[in-house]
């Protein structure tokens, strides 16, 4: 696997046709959902997350985190899905 990017708490790895993300496992300390090990979270890529979060929202679902920004250009939020499996909106200007 070939590395994409790399920050403090995380590393992203080209896997072929996924984008793999490792995260250090105190990247998310204290918050009771999202602070688990294991496998964190599913992620899907969107040009707008204001505009994604809003639709997902009138539809019910339930964010764990607002969109916020990690660094320049890219923001996340996450949301609940099926079987508190954590899921994730990432939108990346870079």
């Amino acid at each position: 696997m070939e590395v994409i990017s790399r920050g403090p708490q995380f590393l992203f790895l080209n896997a072929g046709d996924v984008r793999l993300e490792l995260i250090r496992k105190d990247a998310f300390e204290g918050d009771k959902r999202l602070g688990i090990p294991g496998v964190h979270h599913l992620s899907f890529k969107v040009d707008n997350i204001e505009v994604a979060t809003k639709e997902l929202k009138e539809k019910g679902v339930r964010f764990l985190r607002e969109p916020f920004a990690i660094r320049e250009g890219l923001k996340l939020a996450f949301f609940d899905g099926l079987n508190n499996v954590n899921l994730q909106l990432f939108d990346d200007k870079r």
